[in-house]
């Protein structure tokens, strides 16, 4: 099944929540800053993620936003940032 590049950000008021989420999306995050992280996830993993995550926020005062993006695209970067070369996908 292939992978999708995605940005997820979110804005989590529980800091117990808020570190349960954090580290669902580490496990798919290739890079990030602060609250907003760049993952590559399957259709799948990206519905489990949702599910999974729906169960933890109090949606009346927190916020997660996933965005597609095109892999069309090209990236730009400004100042220190620069594209991460590796490969984070690993089967054993």
């Amino acid at each position: 099944m292939p992978r999708h590049h995605y940005l997820i950000a979110y804005d989590i008021s529980n800091v117990s929540v808020q570190r349960k989420i954090l580290r669902r999306i580490k496990a798919f995050s290739i890079g990030g800053q602060k609250s907003f992280y760049e993952c590559w996830m399957t259709k799948n993993e990206l519905e489990q993620f949702t599910r999974e995550t729906l169960l933890l926020i109090d949606p009346a005062r927190d916020k997660i936003d996933i965005f597609q993006l095109d892999p069309r695209c090209k990236p730009e970067f400004f100042g220190l940032d620069h594209r991460i070369a590796c490969n984070p996908f690993v089967v054993i």
